[in-house]
């Protein structure tokens, strides 16, 4: 009799992977704070990976990281404030802001994660990303304050010369854009757009008569609510150097304006666009010419513009 004796060998494929933390990396995230200029900004931001001393795999000797959208759930990414208001700015592993880094799955070329080595444990290696954030101007002059993202890194081992990746663990770090308080006066031509070098105004009447009129608009820029103030040199006349006074009057947006107190509120807002609010100024001899001494007459009047 013939005996068969049958060896069933069952194999079972198994993917490479261990448990989280199996290559016991610990990353080190400090927060971002950048306070926003008027001019586009690229901050290199440092941070550490240690490779503790349970990562006996080789698996642990190179790692990848990924980094997620963020609150804006995009990878044009924004820092949220005020009313939900948002900065835009992005992460990038190369300074020349080539690429942006993004998540494991998203992630397509070299520069959209950072590669490291991580031959020895026990080690610190330091790592690097850059920040950027577009210019004041191009946010749409935002309100004043701070604004904050909430960024997940997420590393894993990889087997040199591959892609196989193996999850190890993840950090979170938030990135703050602070934006100061900020107000600008303009004195221009009538109708004219605001204008940041016209910081003055001569309203010349050439030869006084009365009822003659000067207009001129007064505006104002400001990422924060405020109030703005007149004050008269000579409480609302206009002065010859030996003392003659010739009365003036002016409307602002239309209403009577009192200079003969000192400062004058003549109104208030929140904040503004680029164009900035509107105050219209009429400028109204009312006095009789008459028998006045003839002469220079001048008045000079003070805007004051307070962040609130």
């Amino acid at each position: 009799m013939r005996i068969l004796f049958l060896f069933i060998f069952i194999i079972f494929l198994m993917p490479v992977t261990w448990a989280a933390d199996n290559c016991d990396f610990n990353l080190v995230f400090p927060n971002v704070t950048i306070l926003i200029t008027e001019n586009q900004q690229v901050i290199q931001h440092d941070f550490t990976l240690e490779r503790g001393e349970e990562s006996p795999h080789l698996l642990c000797q190179n790692y990848r990281i990924f980094f997620s959208k963020g609150q804006s759930n995009s990878y044009q990414r924004k820092a949220f404030g005020h009313n939900n208001s948002g900065i835009n700015y992005n992460i990038h592993r190369l300074i020349n802001m080539a690429g942006i880094l993004k998540d494991y799955g998203d992630a397509a070329n070299s520069n959209e994660f950072i590669d490291g080595i991580a031959q020895n444990r026990n080690v610190t290696y330091t790592n690097r990303l850059f920040v950027s954030v577009p210019s004041l101007a191009s946010q749409n002059f935002p309100r004043s304050g701070n604004y904050t993202d909430i960024i997940q890194a997420s590393i894993y081992g990889r087997v040199h010369g591959s892609n196989l990746l193996v999850y190890s663990t993840s950090r979170t770090f938030s990135v703050t854009y602070v934006i100061n308080k900020k107000i600008e006066v303009s004195v221009v031509d009538e109708g004219a757009p605001f204008d940041a070098s016209s910081t003055s105004k001569v309203l010349d009447f050439g030869f006084l008569t009365q009822n003659s009129e000067k207009k001129a608009d007064l505006r104002i820029v400001s990422n924060t609510p405020y109030q703005v103030k007149l004050t008269s040199m000579n409480n609302g006349h206009l002065k010859h150097t030996q003392g003659a006074l010739i009365d003036y009057s002016l409307k602002v947006n239309g209403s009577n304006t009192n200079l003969s107190t000192a400062p004058t509120n003549i109104g208030c807002g929140n904040e503004t666009t680029t164009v900035g609010d509107r105050y219209q100024l009429k400028f109204k001899i009312t006095d009789t010419i008459d028998n006045k001494l003839s002469g220079l007459y001048q008045d000079v009047i003070t805007i004051t513009a307070i962040a609130n």
